[in-house]
């Protein structure tokens, strides 16, 4: 298991008056592999839990485990577990800085003191894992798209060889082709090279389709947490926290809801309509006037 919170709480400007309790007593374990979607309305909780998760705040009460050790007890070489998770804030691109993309993958490596050649060789496994060559090298990467710079600011990440990647919002702000591409290069970085992925994001619709497993927060505290499928079945719960589910477990949903003997469990809309064909063939029908609001 490499990350767990246990009964964590975190309040901001505790005590003091205008205290906030943004985490409450929150536990979370997420095992080698995983690939888990964060999800939420805004205040919920996700970006203080994932700074948690990287060891960038320090929690009010309870432990937050990396391998088994707690990050913040005595003596504990904390900067060492640190490198373990690589956290990708929203819009990553603005932190990029130095005059050659070259240059801005690399400034991590180069900082823990390693050999040119190392930091040669995970500056140019790091662009490949996000889809880019050894062409925008030299470029600066202010000269590139936006897409283009997100990855770039990604491969800053990934040059640190992290073994768990959390990414919030990471296709905020992108057009559809960026965010595809995104989505993309992070699926295969999961399938492919096995890294544990924790996501946060809005769009509910890319979460299904990267994560298996779906945690929604509410409050500061961890409301859902299961399988994408059984998660998205609660499509009355995530609209009341102004979250939808996708459209197709949306109708699925309303369908079942009217009688229609059909799973609300499914994601895709083929799937929908795969069902919606075979009830029609065995002679269900909606009542009149009873068509699904979705």
């Amino acid at each position: 298991m490499p990350v767990a919170l246990e009964r964590v709480t975190y309040v901001y400007q505790a005590g003091a008056p205008w205290a906030v309790t943004a985490l409450d007593d929150v536990s979370l374990a997420i095992d080698d592999g995983e690939a888990v979607g964060l999800i939420g309305p805004t205040g919920s909780g996700k970006s203080t839990l994932v700074q948690h998760l990287a060891g960038l705040l320090k929690p009010t009460s309870g432990r937050v485990l990396l391998d088994g050790q707690d990050l913040w007890a005595a003596g504990v070489d904390r900067r060492t577990l640190r490198l373990r998770i690589g956290l990708v804030f929203q819009y990553p691109e603005h932190q990029l800085f130095e005059e050659t993309v070259r240059a801005d993958v690399a400034y991590g490596p180069r900082n823990l003191g390693l050999p040119a050649d190392e930091v040669d060789r995970r500056v140019a496994r790091a662009l490949s894992r996000v889809g880019l060559g050894d062409a925008i090298l030299d470029r600066s990467p202010f000269e590139l798209s936006g897409g283009q710079m997100r990855r770039v600011a990604i491969a800053g990440v990934l040059a640190m060889e992290p073994r768990v990647l959390i990414l919030d919002e990471p296709t905020a702000g992108l057009d559809p082709r960026g965010r595809e591409e995104i989505m993309h290069f992070i699926r295969e970085l999961h399938r492919r090279d096995g890294l544990t992925v924790i996501m946060v994001s809005h769009q509910m619709e890319e979460v299904a389709r990267l994560a298996r497993r779906v945690v929604v927060m509410d409050g500061g505290r961890v409301l859902l947490d299961g399988d994408v499928r059984s998660v998205y079945t609660h499509v009355e719960e995530l609209e009341r926290l102004h979250l939808e589910a996708p459209l197709p477990t949306r109708l699925a949903a309303r369908l079942a809801d009217r009688g229609w003997p059909i799973a609300r469990d499914l994601l895709d809309a083929e799937a929908v309509a795969e069902a919606v064909a075979r009830c029609l063939h065995a002679g269900h029908d909606a009542a009149a006037g009873d068509e699904p609001d979705v």
